[in-house]
């Protein structure tokens, strides 16, 4: 007789198995951290999904029937998505119109983050002494500019957005 078997990691499904062995056969094969449930032959989920979506007779809940049935609440950051059923972050721009962040928030937790990176990759790659020695002093200047353009980037009255590639960033001086 075909059994079904699902192996549940982390709260989420990692595997599901059909076999003819007994649960104490297969359970040697699973990975630590790891356990074995038999579901019925006619199971529906798939791997990734959280075990919290389906109910004692392994059928599947919605996320929908899991916000109406508050049994998953959601927090002010994060909205329903009617198109995949699932739960998503809201935007940096509705949660700034609700009042959740600032726009200091936003600078300090995107954009700041994302500048320092550009210039650590800057003085990395471009700027690094190997390269600036040999540089004119008019490429130099250059270089000092730009980076000093990004410094004050965060000074700039910027559109909270959650896509930053569409700031106008300094453009690099290659």
């Amino acid at each position: 007789m075909i059994r079904t078997f699902i192996v549940i990691k982390d709260n989420k499904i990692e595997k599901i198995l059909q076999s003819n062995q007994i649960k104490d056969e297969i359970i040697q094969h699973i990975s630590i951290g790891s356990y074995l449930q038999e579901v019925p032959n006619n199971f529906k989920g798939s791997t990734g999904e959280g075990i919290d979506l389906f109910d004692n007779n392994w059928e599947r809940i919605t996320t929908k029937d899991l916000i109406n049935k508050k049994i998953r609440n959601l927090n002010p950051y994060e909205k329903y998505n009617e198109k995949d059923d699932s739960i998503i972050p809201k935007s940096w721009r509705e949660m700034k119109e609700e009042g959740l962040v600032t726009y200091e928030d936003w600078l300090n937790s995107i954009i700041r983050p994302y500048r320092n990176q550009l210039l650590n990759n800057i003085d990395l790659y471009y700027c690094n002494s190997e390269r600036w020695s040999s540089y004119s002093w008019f490429k130099k200047r250059k270089w000092k500019k730009y980076k000093q353009k990004l410094r004050n980037f965060t000074k700039l009255d910027l559109q909270i957005t959650d896509n930053i590639q569409e700031l106008d960033w300094p453009k690099m001086p290659i």
